[in-house]
């Protein structure tokens, strides 16, 4: 098993999240221990290996070489070793886990997953990978049924879906995958609202923007105000990083295209932290309601694409 990122190591990965040396047992063997650094939360995902790393390599940039060994971390498809996933109780950690779960079905490997549950507070989003299982472990540990690693390839297969109405409408859930129904609302936040001729910006569009109607703000100060919009900007940068809603000001600042909803004071040194947004007369009206989904840029999750004008698909309004 080929990997580039040892624990102790850090990576240059855009969306990276990064597992503390420190919270792993001492007793597992840190050279048999490597960090898988991608936040599936975050951008476009497929069912197959290599159009993960094709779509993932497009998506965020960077060497396709580099995002194989980011995968390669999870396992070749000639990898029949039993395999150990450290990470905590988190979405991100399960969509990882059932990443495995799916890839290791689909090559008939052995279905050998033990999932390990460290505490939450020495990882932030990422998960660590042992090979081969080490017998000693610390927290909550025990092997996957053999149902378990159906149930979260199938969730993987829901989750990479180009139909949103796969994981939003989901009559089973996978029992490893925590406050599912959280999660859906996540999903369905992501999306614009209402029906075609008579729809609204998504939850987390109308967020970022009203927190930008009143002053010219970075993006901790959109993290750090105390109002509502402020506090769902939050919510959603908890589980994808502030780096996620950095670049998604910075898409509302090239859209609608000749007229964007944002207007950008740039910071040349740290562009997506730095930089400061404010609210144009065009991104109030946009608050009030779209007229072509065209207005809005594109939001990847998943197989899905929100704002997508060929696939259009709507919520409803709460």
């Amino acid at each position: 098993m080929k990997a580039v990122a040892p624990v102790g190591t850090s990576v240059s990965f855009r969306n990276v999240s990064l597992v503390a040396k420190e919270a792993l047992p001492a007793s597992i063997g840190k050279d048999a221990v490597y960090r898988f650094v991608d936040n599936l939360l975050v951008g476009p995902s497929r069912y197959d290996l290599e159009r993960q790393v094709d779509v993932r390599a497009g998506y965020f940039g960077g060497e396709q070489s580099a995002w194989r060994d980011v995968y390669d971390v999870l396992g070749s498809a000639s990898d029949t070793r039993p395999v150990c996933i450290w990470g905590v109780e988190s979405w991100a950690s399960r969509l990882a886990l059932a990443f495995v779960c799916a890839h290791r079905r689909k090559h008939s490997l052995a279905s050998d997953i033990k999932v390990v549950d460290l505490p939450s507070q020495g990882l932030i989003r990422g998960v660590c990978c042992s090979v081969p299982i080490n017998a000693s472990s610390e927290g909550s540990s025990r092997m996957l049924a053999s149902k378990e690693v159906e149930d979260g390839a199938a969730f993987w297969r829901m989750y990479v879906s180009e139909d949103p109405r796969t994981i939003l409408g989901a009559s089973t859930s996978w029992k490893l995958f925590p406050q599912r129904k959280n999660f859906v609302s996540f999903v369905r936040a992501h999306f614009p609202r209402g029906s075609p001729g008579n729809s609204q910006l998504s939850e987390l569009d109308v967020s970022l923007l009203s927190a930008t109607a009143n002053a010219s703000v970075r993006v901790v100060d959109i993290l750090t105000a105390s109002s509502l919009s402020s506090r769902r900007a939050r919510q959603w940068a908890h589980c994808t990083g502030d780096l996620t809603l950095a670049r998604r000001l910075a898409d509302w600042s090239e859209y609608p295209i000749g007229d964007p909803a944002l207007s950008i004071d740039r910071d040349e040194t740290s562009p997506l932290l730095w930089s400061r947004y404010r609210l144009t007369a065009r991104g109030r009206s946009l608050l009030g309601g779209l007229s072509d989904l065209r207005e809005a840029p594109p939001c990847v999750l998943g197989g899905t694409r929100a704002y997508d004008v060929e696939r259009p698909f709507f919520v409803s309004v709460d």
